[in-house]
């Protein structure tokens, strides 16, 4: 009776222990299930970056006359936005609000807080009052920037022979033009001056170029589907003294293919030929060497077959 009642205690001490020990772990235990659905059906945050694609032209200059020279507009534009982009301005001319031509500056990428100085050029080729629509291309956006004037006295141009233009090459958006000039000049402007629709072809500067030096000028340009066609450029100087005109037909032969380039096939099989022979080569050596093997082993053979005498 002793024994069953210090085991009924025993018993009760045990069930008392483990209550206690349950009602500890239950709320712990409930407090792990809040925590654990409060995570899975947390509601989801969605951060969202903001972002501009916006221009800023600080400084314009040009001229309100020109007198036998071109018109060089210069435009000093900044990215003011928040992305890295291509610009490039566009300058569109009318007279008496007939179109004339369309001019593109240089094409250059900014990243944000980047400013490039670009220039629209134009040897004209009518006199009379001249409109100009500008707009700032940046990305795929276009800012119409607004309109200036300016007259044209004289158009006519005079032909000089201190320019020669001795060589020309051209890839798939450049040209390459290599000159000459008889005398010491500064300021040579390189304008294109008729191209395909649809092209951009850049203007190019020579800040100086001095007698009997021949320099190599590259000149990009871009083409919507590429065609085996003619440029003109007016090669001229800021003051309209030195004017020339030159033609530069594009070849497709110098066309770089945006693969890979034939010479570089023609090198690979050339390689892979000769592998595969030296390979063949040493298969050949390896059969001369087994046969000449075999027939020295069946002669040692023979010469081992001696009868030995007990």
């Amino acid at each position: 009776m002793r024994q069953l009642r210090l085991s009924a205690k025993r018993e009760g001490k045990c069930m008392k222990k483990n209550l206690a020990g349950w009602r500890c772990a239950v709320p712990g235990f409930i407090v792990f299930l809040i925590l654990s659905a409060s995570f899975v059906y947390a509601p989801p945050i969605y951060i969202s970056v903001s972002g501009k694609i916006q221009a800023g032209v600080d400084y314009v200059n040009y001229s309100a006359s020109v007198d036998g020279a071109p018109q060089v507009i210069l435009m000093n534009v900044e990215n003011t936005g928040s992305a890295g982009c291509v610009v490039k301005v566009r300058a569109d001319l009318y007279k008496d609000s007939v179109f004339l031509k369309t001019t593109w500056s240089e094409v250059e990428a900014l990243e944000p807080g980047g400013t490039f100085l670009f220039h629209n050029c134009w040897m004209a080729d009518v006199a009379g009052d001249i409109r100009a629509n500008i707009s700032v291309y940046q990305c795929y956006e276009r800012f119409e920037w607004g309109q200036m004037s300016f007259n044209v006295v004289n158009s006519t141009v005079h032909e000089s022979d201190n320019f020669f233009v001795s060589e020309t090459k051209n890839s798939q958006d450049e040209i390459n033009l290599t000159i000459m000039s008889n005398k010491t000049l500064e300021n040579v402007l390189i304008i294109p001056y008729e191209y395909p629709l649809g092209w951009i072809v850049e203007p190019q500067r020579i800040e100086r170029i001095d007698a009997g030096e021949v320099k190599t000028v590259t000149i990009k340009y871009h083409s919507s589907t590429w065609h085996a066609r003619t440029i003109v450029f007016d090669i001229v100087t800021e003051d309209g003294r030195e004017y020339d005109q030159v033609s530069v037909q594009l070849k497709e032969a110098e066309v770089k293919s945006e693969g890979i380039e034939w010479n570089d096939v023609i090198i690979v099989m050339l390689l892979v030929v000769v592998g595969v022979l030296a390979v063949e080569l040493s298969r050949v050596k390896l059969r001369r060497k087994d046969k000449s093997r075999g027939k020295k082993g069946d002669g040692s053979s023979e010469t081992l077959k001696i009868p030995l005498l007990y």
